[in-house]
């Protein structure tokens, strides 16, 4: 009987804990973003706020984010977030193998307890498609762990109807 009663206050206690958590993505703020788009350019000038986001030793969070309409869709240069024992693997594919290929396509790769946490500048030039005149911004989040597994995957719509100004 006694058994029992701590079986069911140890589930529920975990059910609850695990309903409080946060997406890793709701704590992300972007600020200062400028899209200007100049003939056949689009410039985003985009200011991540990621000093909220944090990940276990073993993990690595990536962040993509996305232009995406009805039919058609681009994603960006990724930001790589990892925790301690990821960012040592990272620095070890950086000696044996170079930058490029420990990088992975990425716009950057920080270590969990980096002091650049905080605001990371995304400047990017895309070629300016006719499909990106109504299209949402979104930001996917990739949660892996130790062997690259996709242990969680979160997406987080930024805005519906994306505005991008014309340069003169």
């Amino acid at each position: 009987m006694k058994s029992r009663c701590l079986l069911i206050i140890f589930l529920l206690m975990s059910f609850f804990c695990s309903a409080q958590t946060d997406s890793p993505c709701g704590l992300l703020e972007i600020r200062g973003n400028e899209l200007t788009q100049d003939g056949k350019t689009l410039s985003l000038d985009l200011t991540f706020d990621i000093c909220h986001i944090s990940v276990g030793r073993f993990e690595s969070m990536t962040l993509i984010p996305m232009l995406k309409n009805a039919c058609d869709s681009l994603q960006l240069s990724p930001i790589v977030l990892n925790g301690a024992h990821a960012q040592k693997m990272y620095h070890r594919r950086l000696v044996f193998k170079g930058k490029k290929i420990a990088d992975g396509g990425a716009y950057v790769v920080l270590g969990n307890e980096s002091i650049l946490l905080g605001n990371i500048s995304y400047k990017c030039k895309v070629s300016y498609q006719p499909w990106m005149k109504k299209t949402s911004f979104i930001l996917i989040g990739l949660l892996k762990n130790e062997r690259g597994n996709v242990v969680r995957r979160y997406v987080n719509t930024l805005t519906d109807d994306l505005y991008i100004a014309k340069e003169k």
